[in-house]
């Protein structure tokens, strides 16, 4: 059963955020009476790029990232074979990240970024 209460949060979203971007953290402020969770492939991307490790690290845990599985993999295996088809492919990472949040039945993910727009089951709430 799906949790409308949970919201997936997408890498872009929390750099905008810790960066300070006045339409990041407004969404944020409008939409927080929701839980958020993002997943371990976010993480990824946070930390690779992370000035400052110990806040992201900090940040992640109040998060909970999701853990990619087995059928994450299946979800984002499909999607990413799909888009292929369609012409429309998107990074083997993006394509973890979805398939990881529809893996943990979290449809409406926080991303400012267009190409999950493409993936079916996903509801993207961008700023």
């Amino acid at each position: 059963m799906k949790d409308k209460s949970v919201l997936g949060v997408d890498s872009s979203f929390l750099i905008d955020v810790e960066r300070g971007d006045m339409k990041a953290i407004k969404l944020l402020e409008r939409l927080k009476t929701n839980s958020f969770r993002t997943v371990d492939s976010c993480a990824f991307e946070l930390l690779t790029n992370s000035p400052n490790k110990q806040k992201t690290l900090d940040m992640l845990h109040h998060l909970e990232p999701f853990s990619t599985n087995m059928q994450a993999m299946m979800f984002a295996s499909e999607i990413k074979i799909f888009l292929q088809t369609q012409g429309s492919p998107i990074g083997s990472v993006d394509c973890l990240i979805a398939g990881t949040f529809l893996a943990h039945n979290v449809t409406r993910v926080i991303s400012r970024d267009k190409h999950f727009l493409k993936i079916p089951g996903l509801s993207i709430i961008s700023y």
